[in-house]
């Protein structure tokens, strides 16, 4: 038997302990296990397979919203854009002092 070819004893034997286990832990256990799972998870994806990953969970629940909901978040992320205030790192420096020239002024 090669190496990279799995014990199929082993991984059923492993299933049921793990089901044995979660039988007995709390639902608050089951759900910081989980917790820790998922972080662990999105620690180990690129940048670009987290944003697919989100965009699909966001397309999931967008099936599942009324028109009525998917209006009201469309509102409210259309509101948290505006509040955003622009980058510092992306203004230009005389960009910079006529933000504080203006500050000043308020």
């Amino acid at each position: 038997m090669s190496k990279d070819k799995k014990n199929l004893h082993a991984v059923a034997l492993g299933k049921l302990g793990g089901r044995r286990r979660a039988e007995a832990l709390s639902k608050e256990a089951l759900s910081q296990i989980g917790r820790q799972g998922g972080i662990a998870r999105a620690r180990a994806l690129t940048a670009l397979e987290r944003t697919a990953s989100a965009r699909k969970a966001g397309r999931g629940r967008l099936k599942t919203m009324s028109k009525a909901d998917r209006s009201e978040a469309a509102r409210l992320a259309a509101e948290a854009r505006w509040k955003k205030k622009p980058c510092e790192s992306l203004m230009v420096p005389h960009e910079k002092r006529q933000d504080a020239a203006l500050a000043r002024i308020r």
